[in-house]
């Protein structure tokens, strides 16, 4: 076993000082104590008494009295302390070994809980972030299909808008055709009326060859200008 340190006067005078100064009593106990529980009471003892004679006869007055206490004494005691103090700790430590398991396996589930949501919360970041792009590529979508509406609706306005002067060139077309059928009409009534007056020259044999001539080459020309009208008016037509 390793021999006790050994203390000088010296040592003992500044550690008894230091106790006194953090406002403690300067016993044996606690200088031996604060000096790491090392030193007897026939090394600390005397130089402890002599520095209580010294501040009596500095202050004018009567040393404090001393009653020392034996060696044995003290060695006794400061072992059925530590015996006391082992036997209170062992006792502590066997009741608290219990809740000190408890602590620990508490700990543990704790720790694995710790994990397992550490694991939950990056399994939801990346669904997070899945998530996200996923709206992000549906924004574009959306943004497309308004773009491709608005191109509708603007080819839309543009067919209407065809088909509005459609309509019209159509109801031209029609008023059109309308008057060809009038002077269609009209042209068929002469061509008759001349058909007729042909007729009744021939069947009266009054009028000359010239006149007949004249009168059938009027007829071709209404004729042509009848054929011209019908086809003007088939062409309105379609």
């Amino acid at each position: 076993m390793p021999q006790p340190a050994a203390f000088t006067a010296e040592q003992i005078i500044q550690t008894a000082e230091d106790l006194e100064l953090s406002g403690r009593k300067a016993t044996y106990i606690a200088v031996r104590t604060a000096l790491g529980g090392h030193g007897s009471y026939a090394t600390i003892g005397p130089v402890l008494k002599a520095r209580s004679e010294k501040k009596a006869k500095e202050q004018g007055g009567p040393a404090p009295a001393s009653n020392p206490v034996p060696e044995e004494i003290v060695t006794a005691t400061m072992g059925n302390l530590v015996k006391t103090w082992s036997l209170a700790r062992s006792a502590a430590d066997a009741t608290l070994a219990p809740e000190r398991e408890a602590l620990a396996q508490a700990r543990i589930s704790a720790d694995e809980e710790a994990k397992q949501l550490k694991e939950f919360l990056g399994v939801v970041e990346g669904e997070k972030n899945e998530m996200e792009a996923a709206i992000q590529e549906k924004d574009g979508r959306l943004d497309k299909a308004h773009e491709a509406l608005g191109t509708l609706k603007a080819e839309l306005a543009a067919a209407n808008e065809r088909l509005r002067e459609a309509s019209t060139e159509i109801q031209a077309a029609r008023a059109e055709a309308k008057d060809f059928y009038g002077a269609n009409q009209r042209l068929n009534g002469q061509v008759q009326d001349l058909q007729a007056a042909l007729a009744k020259a021939e069947e009266a044999h009054g009028a000359t060859r010239a006149d007949l001539m004249a009168l059938k080459v009027e007829i071709g020309s209404l004729q042509a200008e009848l054929n011209g009208a019908k086809a003007a008016t088939k062409k309105s037509e379609k």
